[in-house]
């Protein structure tokens, strides 16, 4: 009986580590993996949980960032990195089925975070945000469902496409002022919207005002001295 050579048995001692790698990972995330609080990076990461059900759910308590250091550089708006985040952003999304930040401080911002699989919903002291977001070749289509600035009582629906190569976005959707506590509509604007992020165009239509008191919180405060 011939026996195996010493290369093929390297190769099956190989393959059997890795299966039992992956079924070791995939008994870990299976079951779940929760952490306290550690720090990754420049963050404080608090009450981390992360299980595999059809795709990956991570969930998190508290994310800080308040120790990270910001940096400007003119790569940041290089073509072929912006494609290249887009693109690797989008591959990563496409293993998780949901993301859950409960709380995200930065600086004097203190946030909390949702993904479902399709949206992202951000919510700020100032500002409430439902997107869509789908990279497709050098492009990013973008849905906003709900966007909300809850200071001025704005809220915006639209859609739209940012081209990474063109450096050209362009949104359609339909703009409200809205009372802020009982959310009716003074006004509605129909808006079209062009930018290569030097320039802004902005058309518009508008319906018949209801009245003008929304002007109230968008201009600034004057006093007329007699």
């Amino acid at each position: 009986m011939k026996k195996p050579s010493t290369k093929t048995l390297k190769i099956v001692l190989l393959l059997v580590f890795f299966v039992g790698i992956f079924i070791v990972l995939y008994t870990f995330l299976y079951n779940g993996i929760k952490i306290e609080r550690f720090g990754l990076a420049g963050t404080q990461i608090k009450g981390f949980y992360l299980r595999l059900d059809k795709k990956l759910i991570l969930e998190i308590e508290s994310l800080n960032l308040n120790k990270i250091k910001t940096t400007h550089s003119s790569e940041s708006l290089d073509i072929k990195t912006q494609i290249l985040y887009a693109k690797n952003f989008h591959f990563i999304l496409q293993y998780f089925q949901k993301i859950n930040i409960q709380q995200i401080g930065f600086q004097d911002y203190q946030a909390n975070l949702y993904y479902d699989g399709d949206n992202f919903t951000l919510n700020l002291p100032e500002v409430y945000a439902k997107i869509n977001l789908q990279e497709n070749a050098s492009k990013v289509l973008i849905r906003i469902q709900d966007l909300y600035m809850k200071s001025y009582g704005i809220y915006y629906q639209g859609s739209g496409v940012y081209d990474l190569r063109r450096q050209n976005v362009q949104m359609e959707g339909k703009l409200s002022f809205v009372h802020r506590k009982h959310y009716y509509p003074y006004m509605r604007l129909d808006l079209q919207v062009q930018s290569n992020l030097r320039n802004l165009t902005i058309k518009g239509s508008s319906d018949t005002f209801v009245d003008i008191k929304f002007l109230r919180t968008l201009l600034p405060k004057f006093e007329i001295n007699w």
